[in-house]
Parts: structure tokens; C-alpha cells; sequence
């Protein structure tokens, strides 16, 4: 296990919700606001993304069938 006193794991509510796809159209990124000493996650889009098109994120290079 990595020795950094900022590394945490954690499971989060509504962006485990997100589809896998091979081809994600967002990522999740980790942002530390250092002025106001909070971490948190951002939901940044890789692409323009249509109104009714679902959010994706890849969890791996894994196949749908081992994340099921």
C-alpha cells in the first residue's frame, strides 16, 4: 500500500452507477483544492456529450462479461 496520508479508497454513492464502455465519454478525476485544504472528485467530460446520451466511464480493460 502506497505511504501517502492523502491516499484514500472509497466507494461513491451515484458514480458507481456509471456504465463501463470501452469508449467512456467521462472520467473521474481526483482535484485537491490546496487554499481551502478539501479534496474531491471531478466528473469531466472526454467529449461533447448529447442531452439524453447516459454517462460511461472505463473500468478497466477488462470485458463486460468479467464485470458483470
Amino acid at each position: 500500500m502506497d505511504s501517502d496520508p492523502n491516499l484514500l479508497l472509497m466507494m461513491m454513492p451515484l458514480l458507481d452507477l456509471l456504465n463501463h464502455s470501452p469508449q467512456p465519454n467521462v472520467a473521474i478525476r481526483p482535484h485537491v483544492d490546496r487554499t481551502e485544504g478539501e479534496s474531491f472528485l471531478v466528473l469531466q467530460a472526454l467529449r461533447d456529450i448529447q442531452p439524453d446520451e447516459q454517462l460511461t466511464v472505463s473500468y478497466g480493460g477488462l470485458s463486460n462479461m468479467h464485470l458483470i
